[in-house]
């Protein structure tokens, strides 16, 4: 559907980044927490042209980290892809 917002969720990594720069996409939603930001270094190699939804925590764990490691988390995400796209 033209014009249409919908999520894709994908792992990403260095040989699909192209890929995903020419998706039907407005945002990126990223299972940073469990890959310990490691995604962050693609986006730091490639750059990133789409939103980030980036994932702080795991929610599929029972561990609900403190806010300061959320706060963190997002903190690094802003130090490599530009805040208006988080």
């Amino acid at each position: 559907m033209p014009g249409k917002r919908r999520p894709v969720g994908i792992r990403l990594d260095g040989d699909v980044i192209g890929a995903i720069s020419d998706l039907d996409a407005d945002v990126l939603f990223i299972e940073n927490a469990r890959s310990e930001l490691e995604m962050l270094e693609v986006f730091r190699s490639y750059g990133c042209d789409k939103g980030v939804g980036p994932g702080v925590y795991n929610i599929h764990s029972p561990r609900v980290p403190p806010v300061e490691e959320m706060v963190e988390n997002l903190r690094q995400t802003v130090s490599v892809v530009d805040s208006v796209q988080v």
